[in-house]
């Protein structure tokens, strides 16, 4: 549309290009860089094909660029943050072309023209068929599926996690009281990742479809009008470099505020302050430990389509006093959140501001469009594509946060309505739709580097673009039904997000909407939170409350052990997502991300790993007395019973309504701390380590993050202890090294107690050194559990010795 209103003088530059180019690729040769078809410069090959032109790059030794235009000229760069290309090796031709790295080879065919990427030893990763084809105004991209090959990522879809054989759209989209089999939601990414270890990222937010061997078995297809024709190749030999190399190349999500992994209370909605402070309070006499107060639009809204939506301040007639609230939580260890949307109303207090700002999107003719069939009564959509309007938004939230706001909730951000018609400053609506959720959570990203650049922020979500993590997104999964095909599509939307990269993908807790109220489906919902990034119970609360200190005590007995577990697992919890924070890998991962080899775990999407050592296996239909497990290799303990396991095997765990079956993989050690009140109070100079002994006498390496859970960069600033653990268990002696790195933080203590429990130990060991020193221990033969507790400051040896009986 931009082109229709271009001048004859203004296209002037962009026909001396073609002209350019197309002299540059018929000169003659010189050596490998230039040929009659292809150029090779600054490590960027050129290569004419009969519609258009492929700029070809590697961005790291095993990360390919593919760039296709009508005119040679660059794509945008959405996603990544790598756009250096590094040396290549070019073997020219007049039929085909090889760029080369030390991982891979690029190889180009003139006729028919083609692109595949093998590795080193020569074997295929990827090759298209027949690449980028122009279908009248529709671009498609074409690449190969072999037979036997499994395509997961694509972002958040309440599917089978293997995406071959559907066809879908890439096009944020909210489904309201959505179940299991919901194709398109919230939060959709370009992206895949294959069995045969590469991931491609096709850097285009434009409205598109994907289709994964749909129409054609062994074809995958990505099909838009608009956007950017770029696409992005990693190779790897395990999901583990393939996850790093894709935060490489799209950015690591920051380690969050340490009360993020609390337990964070929310409903639709609290609607007066003297309520909200109310069921605070009863949270906390109830014995539940509370980190935060999320509060929904009620806060500057009597009435969902009252057309105050946008006004962003306090109702001072049922919140009469926010900053006393506020403070008065946060002296208990309590945050509070609020939402906004990016719809201002037409009679809210901004509209009128921004409108006549040019700040909101518009139509064709440059007029403020407003939305008149939107739920929320007629309203526009703030252009955050505009620094001007980022920054005029940005203001509103530091109002609230000098108020005593600690966190932000963006909401309806895919955005919820989004006309073709609507028009932004960089483009049409279905150009940019994939971005808006994403320079939305930049607006906090940017303004808190600048204005508050030692803290964390807290950021929930519910739609962006692939790289939105390294700006801090909190991502949930959007209106789920309460319903138990709702419980059980939130397995494959965790592990299918933290495959693309977002590795805090949580829910709401007991569901949202829609559905009765079912007091076994909120217990096992609340269950399985545990066992999430982020445990936020929310819901439409005319039909039942999300506050577990709401429900009868049968219920509450069923919850509350689980959410004082997930307290005491917070070392465990808070390094997992640490490790996220270096290398990408998410939180909680499906099986086959760690044994890829064993093919009995590719379809298994009700067990996942939660963290480097647990699996969980929650219970996701009513009334079920056992849960079919699927123990991949190594052994395993149950994490209630400390029954052991030999993994390769399935077995059948029976169940009541107070259990969730978690498993341990022997040889690790879990860290915790005793129960507490909230993250304020989170100490780690007292530390439980449990050592799950490995029958099979191995050895194996722990680690324990520790920071002051609010700095901003703390590992790079050096202000952390990293308590790492190698453990070995042989035929005569069971023996931990453990040594500490980092600087130190504020508040760390200087010597630590460290309580030890052995699980399963062989037997009586009869000797126990550490340092040297013989030192006392219990041992119990019944449950062959040996425990000992030692003083620790940064290095120390321990030694259980015992003859071999």
């Amino acid at each position: 549309m931009a082109n229709q209103h271009k001048t004859g003088s203004s296209l002037l530059p962009v026909i001396l290009l073609i002209i350019t180019i197309a002299g540059m690729l018929s000169c003659g040769t010189d050596g490998d860089k230039q040929g009659s078809w292809y150029i090779l410069e600054d490590n960027v090959l050129t290569v004419q094909k009969d519609d258009g032109y492929y700029l070809i790059s590697a961005l790291a030794e095993n990360i390919v660029k593919v760039d296709y235009s009508a005119d040679a000229t660059p794509g945008k760069i959405h996603a990544p943050v790598m756009d250096q290309p590094v040396d290549v090796k070019l073997k020219g031709g007049s039929k085909t072309l090889t760029l080369s790295t030390y991982r891979l080879r690029i190889e180009v065919t003139r006729s028919p023209f083609g692109v595949s990427v093998k590795d080193l030893k020569g074997r295929q990763v990827i090759r298209d068929a027949g690449g980028y084809i122009q279908d009248g105004d529709t671009t498609r991209l074409r690449l190969q599926l072999e037979d036997d090959e499994a395509i997961y990522g694509t972002g958040m879809r309440a599917l089978p996690m293997n995406r071959r054989g559907y066809r879908f759209a890439c096009y944020n989209t909210p489904h309201y009281g959505y179940e299991y089999g919901a194709t398109d939601l919230n939060y959709s990414i370009p992206h895949i990742i294959s069995s045969r270890k590469y991931i491609l990222l096709i850097d285009n937010p434009a409205r598109a479809v994907m289709d994964i061997g749909h129409t054609k078995h062994d074809v995958l297809e990505f099909a838009s009008t608009l956007g950017n024709h770029v696409y992005y190749l990693i190779t790897g030999e395990h999901y583990y470099e393939l996850t790093e190399s894709y935060a490489d190349l799209t950015g690591r999500q920051p380690l969050p505020p340490l009360w993020t992994f609390g337990h964070l209370q929310s409903r639709f909605g609290y609607r007066s302050q003297a309520e909200a402070e109310r069921i605070a309070r009863q949270t906390r006499e109830s014995g539940y430990p509370l980190d935060a107060m999320i509060i929904d639009l009620f806060w500057f809204s009597e009435d969902p389509q009252d057309g105050r939506m946008g006004d962003l301040r306090w109702d001072r007639n049922r919140w009469p006093d926010p900053e006393g609230m506020m403070r008065r939580w946060r002296e208990q260890g309590i945050r509070t959140v609020t939402i906004s949307e990016p719809f201002f109303g037409r009679t809210s207090q901004h509209f009128d501001t921004l409108s006549g700002g040019g700040l909101l999107a518009t139509d064709t003719t440059g007029k403020t469009m407003t939305i008149p069939d939107f739920f929320f009564a007629d309203a526009g959509l703030i252009d955050l594509f505009q620094p001007e309007a980022r920054d005029w938004l940005w203001e509103q939230y530091q109002q609230q946060k000098a108020l005593g706001v600690a966190g932000w909730w963006c909401d309806l951000g895919e955005p919820e309505k989004h006309p073709s018609a609507m028009m932004h400053s960089t483009g049409p609506a279905d150009a940019v739709h994939g971005l808006y959720g994403h320079q939305w959570t930049r607006v906090f990203h940017e303004n808190y580097l600048q204005d508050y650049v030692d803290e964390r922020p807290f950021i929930l979500g519910r739609a962006g673009f692939a790289g939105t993590q390294r700006f801090g997104i909190l991502p949930w999964s959007g209106d789920v039904g309460r319903s138990w095909s709702g419980l059980r599509a939130q397995l494959p939307i965790m592990l299918g997000m933290g495959l693309s990269g977002l590795g805090y993908v949580h829910s709401d807790a007991g569901g949202f909407a829609v559905g009765e109220r079912d007091a076994e489906l909120y217990t096992r919902w609340m269950q399985f939170a545990t066992f999430t990034p982020v445990f936020r119970p929310h819901g439409d609360a005319k039909v039942a409350p999300p506050e577990p200190a709401l429900w009868p005590r049968e219920v509450q007995a069923a919850i509350k052990p689980y959410i004082t577990l997930r307290y005491q697992l917070l070392p465990y919890l808070y390094t997992a997502a640490w490790r996220n924070s270096q290398t990408g890998i998410p939180l909680a991962r499906p099986l086959f991300y760690d044994w890829s080899w064993d093919r009995k775990v590719d379809s298994i999407e009700n067990v996942y790993l939660w963290g480097p050592d647990l699996l969980v296996a929650p219970v996701l239909n009513p009334g079920e007395t056992t849960v079919p497990v699927y123990l991949p290799s190594g052994d395993w303990i149950d994490f209630h019973t400390h029954a052991y396991y030999e993994g390769r095997q399935a077995i059948s765990v029976p169940v009541t309504i107070n259990d969730l079956p978690v498993f341990v993989l022997a040889g690790s050690v879990v860290p915790t701390v005793d129960p507490i009140p909230n993250t304020d109070a989170y100490r780690t100079d007292k530390l439980n380590l449990t050592y799950y002994c490995d029958q099979g006498r191995t050895s194996d390496r722990s680690s324990i993050y520790m920071d002051d859970g609010r700095t901003r960069d703390a590992y790079a600033r050096g202000t952390y202890h990293l308590l790492e653990i190698a453990s070995r268990q042989g035929r005569e002696t069971t023996s931990f090294d453990l040594r500490l790195l980092g600087n130190g933080y504020q508040g760390a203590p200087a010597e630590r107690q460290l309580h030890f429990s052995l699980i399963g130990f062989p037997r009586d060991p009869g000797s126990l050194l550490i340092d040297s020193t013989r030192t006392t221990y219990a041992w119990d033969t019944v449950t062959r559990t040996l425990t000992f507790e030692m003083p620790f400051v940064d290095q120390s040896e321990v030694i259980l010795s015992y003859a071999e009986e």
